[in-house]
């Protein structure tokens, strides 16, 4: 009986142990690293959760380079960086518990090139294609008439298909 009762302590410590662990285990984390030419030193670079809608963290530049860790309030999260003091320029992230790194000039924001984040990568090529059927809606919204309206509808229903099948093809994204 003794014997007993010591392996149902040494069990019921052992729960106990399993519990308190898994509940103080941290949230996945992130790290970004942006290394982008053109930005003033001591600016902010600001990142922001779209998922939680707040203002994450707001470090200075310094050196071209900025970086950003945290937790994931879960995964992927949407972020978006900026840099409030001097451009208009947005980077919207798509982010896991991932070390993601931007590299690139502020002044060809869509020439960025992103690694290390699969979700990102998905993304950026989304945008991508976005980008691509949007430059060809622009153009045909400067033509007038009937026959451009349903040109451009067409454009628009390409585009959601595109949309669909390529998150279909990216079960991650």
């Amino acid at each position: 009986m003794l014997l007993g009762y010591i392996s149902q302590k040494k069990l019921a410590t052992l729960l106990f142990l399993i519990t308190t662990t898994l509940i103080a285990q941290d949230k996945p984390g992130y790290t970004i690293t942006g290394r982008i030419t053109g930005l003033k030193d001591g600016e902010k670079a600001t990142l922001y959760s779209f998922d939680r809608d707040e203002i994450i963290d707001s470090p200075l530049v310094k050196n071209d380079e900025f970086k950003f860790k945290g937790k994931l309030s879960h995964s992927p999260e949407l972020f978006s960086i900026t840099f409030p003091n001097s451009y208009d320029a947005s980077i919207q992230i798509l982010l896991g518990s991932e070390n993601l790194v931007i590299d690139g000039d502020i002044n060809s924001a869509d020439k960025f090139r992103f690694a290390g984040s699969s979700y990102q990568s998905g993304w950026h090529r989304l945008n991508l294609l976005e980008y691509v059927f949007q430059s060809k809606i622009d153009s045909l919204k400067k033509l007038e008439g009937e026959a451009n309206t349903k040109l451009r509808r067409q454009y628009l229903d390409n585009l959601d298909q595109a949309v669909i099948q390529y998150i279909k093809n990216n079960p991650k994204l």
